[in-house]
């Protein structure tokens, strides 16, 4: 829903010859998107204005977009793109072929947005303007400049098609964009900046484009030009603490690709719900030694290919109360190519719950697992080792040794959950054992070094369990 900012951003930023101060009442919409959108431009006092137009990675406007005049304040000596990501370049470690290009600008210090109105506003990311382009999401309808609506501003009103939120809307104005010191396309043509890079070329980025028939995210254009931002809010949805360093990541894309870099013990929590599209969260390192805790939120995506969580080679536990779901048809919540715990949450999937490469290990010892097989079969998986957990499948083939599946006697969980996983209780002739063998007259060592107990031609392990 609507809501405003409470943040007066009061940022002086001189610009060549004289300063502009921005102190706005910011207000944005809730689309029932996986971002809530600003009602106007970054730098606008209304939904109509065209507010500051704004190179790539630069945080205040200016008169002249050229590479000559292109990230000057952070001593960028470029003169054409063929400079773009080398050491005239200031955010050579950004773009592509840098070492930080998988975590891109935003929400960073060269992000706009969050320069000036602070943690968790940001300039969108490509993905994020092909959720709100796609008209399955919200509708576009064109305005022209005898529209009364808009003060006879030309631009798109964006209108959610989202359960719950189908009245609420945006209006983004057909600004043009800045090259050089002219001002160009302004009423038939709308360029807005993503903090997305150019996936094969150092010099440019992603924006979105329009005109009165068409709506695209997919073009790009060189860093150096001026095109106007439409910030985004979104609360962090997680952070990764590595030794005494803990980070928030506000972006789905962001989080994921920190979270697949991983490669040392890391404590991983979850601030606020995430919603898959056609990815998972994997981590493929040897020395990963994660903690994810749930920490009461879920993590749902719909991926037929697989999964929602994989760890490949290193180990990953996953604690506290949330939810894992997989609502694709073949897919499964998680799967193990390496060490996986589960000590808590709930996994749900059509398919399987959970899925174990053969070489790799997954064991459950607690947590609620909601689907119509606990793992998936195949020549190249094979069981997880059950400890605990409630389940509402029969788990027996998966019990561990000195554990049992036995019926789920919790009145709150066992309609949806009829079974857990227990360990085995002692019996009384292993508890008369354990007592008889103070002296240990009862003790035998077999063949492979195992020490057990013998009594009434039955053995039992030290713990009185039967074996």
């Amino acid at each position: 829903m609507k809501r405003i900012f409470s943040l007066f951003a009061s940022a002086l930023l001189a610009i060549s010859a004289w300063a502009v101060e921005l102190q706005v009442s910011y207000e944005y919409v809730d689309l029932g998107l996986s971002v809530k959108w600003a009602t106007c431009n970054l730098g606008a006092t209304s939904s109509t204005d065209a507010g500051w137009y704004l190179a790539w990675g630069e945080t205040s406007p200016k008169t002249n977009y050229t590479w000559a005049t292109y990230l000057s304040d952070l001593d960028g000596t470029m003169t054409s793109w063929e400079d773009a990501g080398t050491e005239k370049d200031p955010l050579k470690e950004y773009v592509y072929g840098g070492a930080n290009y998988s975590k891109g600008i935003g929400g960073t210090a060269y992000d706009a947005a969050t320069a000036a109105l602070g943690a968790g506003y940001r300039m969108p990311t490509q993905k994020e303007f092909e959720e709100l382009a796609n008209t399955d999401n919200c509708e576009w309808v064109w305005c022209d400049e005898d529209n009364t609506e808009f003060n006879g501003v030309a631009g798109y009103k964006v209108t959610s098609k989202k359960t719950g939120y189908t009245g609420n809307s945006i209006f983004i104005p057909a600004a043009g964009c800045r090259y050089g010191e002219g001002l160009d396309l302004e009423g038939s043509y709308g360029i807005y900046w993503s903090s997305t890079l150019d996936s094969g070329d150092a010099s440019g980025a992603y924006y979105l484009d329009f005109g009165s028939d068409y709506v695209s995210p997919d073009y790009y254009d060189y860093r150096c030009n001026g095109f106007p931002v439409r910030p985004v809010y979104a609360a962090p949805i997680a952070q990764i603490t590595i030794g005494e360093e803990t980070t928030k990541y506000y972006s789905v894309e962001n989080f994921r690709e920190k979270f697949y870099y991983i490669d040392e013990k890391a404590y991983v929590k979850l601030l606020g719900d995430i919603t898959l599209s056609d990815f998972d969260f994997e981590n493929e390192y040897a020395g990963a030694d994660i903690t994810l805790d749930l920490n009461g939120h879920s993590i749902t995506g719909n991926n037929d290919d697989g999964l929602i969580i994989d760890i490949s080679e290193g180990a990953l536990t996953i604690t506290g109360e949330g939810t894992i779901e997989n609502t694709a048809e073949y897919g499964v919540a998680i799967l193990s190519a390496g060490t996986l715990t589960v000590k808590g949450g709930t996994y749900k999937s059509a398919l399987a719950a959970c899925g174990v490469a053969k070489g790799a290990e997954l064991i459950i010892d607690g947590g609620q697992f909601d689907s119509e097989a606990l793992y998936y079969t195949s020549a190249y998986f094979t069981k997880p080792i059950v400890k605990g957990g409630i389940f509402s499948m029969d788990p027996s083939d998966c019990v561990a040794e000195g554990y049992a599946a036995v019926p789920n006697d919790d009145e709150a969980t066992k309609a949806d959950y009829p079974y857990k996983v227990v360990e085995k209780p002692l019996t009384p002739t292993a508890i008369d054992a354990v007592n008889a063998d103070k002296a240990g007259k009862a003790l035998k060592t077999l063949k492979n070094g195992r020490v057990v107990i013998i009594r009434d031609n039955k053995k039992f392990d030290l713990s009185g369990r039967e074996l």
